[in-house]
């Protein structure tokens, strides 16, 4: 359970924070730093993920920290994808045009949209949203999907994913945009030793697949 939890969450960093081939073209704001709340809950269990997140230009930071407390920082630039534990000075890294990286779910995500349906509007945290719901399969995983979308700008407020019986909410709270952000927070520390991801997703996504199938 935990490794579908896991594998989940990757799924809708990727929704939040992707879309269309360049990762964040559907961000409308040149700055922005927002707080990112991502509960995703289970028969068995409830995990809840609040991160902080900062954005410029195409380049990401996201801070927080895992159930158990440890601190992780997330830096995404054109070019990769750095997930880094500060206390212990290391990370991993990998390149974004990577066939193993989970943003490039964005693609299926982005053709799963075209057919999205307009269900109903709602406020949500004092911005007029419109909601849209569609279903889309990731790697052999079918997902109903439904988001919220800010009226004044596209921009996505919410968003629910419905896996068999589990459930992960993520909502930004305290916009804010075009204010002042240093580039220094897209830079990852040169202390930090860093190891390559790439071969480590192929393998727990292979891994995955194989027990998908052996349940069917």
């Amino acid at each position: 359970m935990k490794k579908l939890l896991f594998f989940i969450f990757l799924l809708f960093f990727t929704y939040v924070y992707a879309e269309k081939t360049e990762i964040f073209s559907y961000i409308p704001f040149k700055t922005a730093e927002w707080t990112s709340k991502i509960t995703t809950e289970s028969p068995s269990e409830k995990a809840t993920l609040i991160q902080n997140v900062y954005y410029k230009e195409n380049k990401m930071r996201i801070e927080g920290k895992d159930k158990d407390g440890n601190q992780y920082v997330t830096i995404i630039d054109n070019k990769y994808v750095y997930i880094i534990n500060p206390k212990e000075k290391q990370g991993v890294k990998y390149p974004i045009m990577s066939k193993q990286n989970p943003e490039k779910n964005n693609i299926e995500l982005n053709k799963c949209r075209e057919k999205a349906k307009k269900t109903g509007n709602e406020k949500i945290n004092d911005k007029n949203c419109e909601i849209y719901e569609f279903d889309c399969s990731i790697d052999g995983i079918n997902f109903k999907i439904k988001e919220w979308k800010s009226v004044k700008d596209n921009f996505v407020i919410k968003t629910e994913t419905v896996y068999e019986k589990t459930k992960t909410i993520s909502e930004i709270v305290d916009l804010k945009t075009g204010i002042k952000i240093s580039d220094n927070n897209f830079i990852p520390d040169k202390n930090i030793k860093f190891i390559d991801m790439e071969n480590l997703m192929r393998n727990s996504f292979n891994k995955a697949k194989d027990e998908k199938r052996l349940k069917q």
